[in-house]
């Protein structure tokens, strides 16, 4: 693992999970935490805007580099997808798209803050 010591982020990353009721039917959708792991986090130029509900909501792009999933040795269900979400210090964060680091020494993830933590 290199540069171990510039992943000083605990981060949580989530996924949508289906909710059952009483009689077994889907009654809405959750955030589950699939894991948590140390990342490092580079912001990425500046803020820009985006407009939901007829409000404008400030809106950062970052990238979170963590280690890399080893790929021989982890299923599908161990992977971090583009449907996952990352929570990290009370805001909520789209997952846009990853980057190798290396021969699997890290990942990059990129990502944008989600307007005003907003999580749907």
């Amino acid at each position: 693992m290199k540069q171990a010591g510039r992943r000083d982020r605990y981060i949580e990353i989530v996924r949508k999970a289906a909710t059952l009721d009483a009689y077994g039917s889907n009654s809405g959708n959750t955030w589950d935490t699939f894991k948590n792991l140390w990342a490092e986090l580079l912001p990425r130029g500046s803020a820009s805007e985006s407009v939901a509900a007829f409000q404008v909501f400030p809106q950062a792009k970052s990238v979170f580099i963590v280690d890399h999933p080893d790929q021989a040795s982890a299923g599908s269900s161990e992977m971090i997808l583009h449907t996952d979400r990352i929570h990290w210090d009370g805001k909520a964060f789209a997952i846009h798209g990853f980057d190798e680091i290396g021969r699997k020494d890290g990942l990059r993830i990129y990502c944008t803050e989600l307007a005003d933590g907003v999580d749907s």
